[in-house]
């Protein structure tokens, strides 16, 4: 099997990812040491493991939308909850954000 194989290196030392299985990382002085290095650990970590594919069902899912359109101003989140500026700042948050679509 071939796997895809990614390079980079940090300072003086080269590193080597096996892409999809980021335990199986190497890091040494030297391209070509990275490539062993790299195989070496991809076979020990293979001789150990199963590669299976499973199905799942594709079920969909329904979502329950309310009705009407929810606002800031019905949630009143967090710690301006009960600030006594909350309507007039999101007023204005509405306002502009309805100028601004195109």
């Amino acid at each position: 099997m071939k796997y895809n194989i990614l390079l980079t290196q940090e300072e003086n030392l080269i590193n080597a990812f096996v892409l999809g299985l980021p335990t199986c990382n190497v890091k040494t002085s030297s391209r070509n040491e990275a490539i062993a290095l790299i195989r070496k650990n991809l076979m020990s970590v293979l001789k150990q493991s199963e590669i299976i594919q499973i199905e799942v069902p594709n079920k969909s899912y329904t979502f329950n939308i309310p009705d009407k359109k929810t606002t800031w101003h019905e949630y009143g989140y967090g710690t301006f909850k009960n600030d006594s500026n909350w309507d007039e700042i999101f007023d204005e948050i509405e306002i502009n954000r309805n100028d601004n679509i195109i």
